[in-house]
């Protein structure tokens, strides 16, 4: 086969001049690409948004992370989240494997201002009864919020 490879490009050259200004669906070209990629033509396949998208679901179907999977596809975690919004993939699976992150989302915390006691309730609770959204609260919780100075500190305690 690799002696028709050669005649073929052999041939698209005598027509255009250069295999680059072959069109990029021409039949001839599209049969050596799909002979060099065990089958699969990889510019037929591949995904506007830069990733193999099954690949990316296979990983999402797994216990990794959506960190590890964003990662491993060389993306950032926040454009995984956002193809998976847009529908390109589906993360249910995905979700039954995430015990810890539901276990914190249903997690009951106390509401500090200043000392004072604010309420009770999960983040999403809170938020409400606070006025500010879920991502502020949560960032309450971590310790990057706790090393900075505020003139209004805000404490989330663990209700076991």
């Amino acid at each position: 086969m690799t002696n028709a490879v050669v005649s073929t490009v052999l041939e698209i050259e005598a027509e255009y001049g250069t295999v680059l200004k072959c069109p990029i669906n021409d039949n001839r070209l599209v049969a050596i690409r799909k002979f060099l990629n065990d089958g699969d033509d990889p510019i037929e396949n591949r995904s506007p948004l830069g990733i193999d998208l099954k690949v990316a679901q296979k990983l999402l179907n797994s216990k990794m992370t959506k960190q590890e999977i964003a990662d491993i596809l060389g993306i950032k975690e926040y454009r995984l989240q956002r193809y998976i919004n847009c529908g390109y993939l589906n993360d249910t699976i995905w979700h039954t494997f995430d015990d810890k992150r539901k276990k914190r989302r249903n997690s009951k915390y106390r509401m500090f201002k200043n000392g004072d006691y604010i309420g009770v309730g999960t983040i999403k609770e809170l938020a409400e009864l606070t006025h500010k959204t879920v991502q502020t609260i949560s960032y309450y919780h971590t310790e990057k919020y706790k090393l900075r100075k505020h003139t209004d500190r805000f404490r989330l305690v663990k209700v076991e």
